[in-house]
């Protein structure tokens, strides 16, 4: 079982008004889906088959009529699922 991290990303800036990039750094190439889940795991914003480069890319996110609070964003690809904690103000 290969514990390595073959992907990570950052959220800048966060907090932020909904308007926010994400920061992807992976060691290999594939898809993966992006969510965004609110404190009781409800899918806020789902992103499905995004392309992920091997190496830096960023995606910008943009959400639109959503209620301030904190919220997960999630990548999930194949062999992983990293989440990190997003403040929307």
């Amino acid at each position: 079982n290969n514990q390595n991290k073959t992907l990570d990303f950052s959220v800048f800036p966060n907090p932020n008004n909904g308007t926010f990039e994400m920061n992807i750094t992976s060691e290999t190439e594939g898809t993966s889906s992006i969510e965004l889940l609110n404190l009781l795991g409800q899918k806020i914003v789902l992103k499905q088959s995004q392309k992920l480069a091997k190496g830096n890319q960023k995606i910008a996110f943009t959400t639109t009529k959503i209620e301030p609070g904190i919220y997960f964003l999630i990548v999930k690809t194949e062999n992983q699922i990293v989440k990190h904690r997003v403040v929307i103000q």
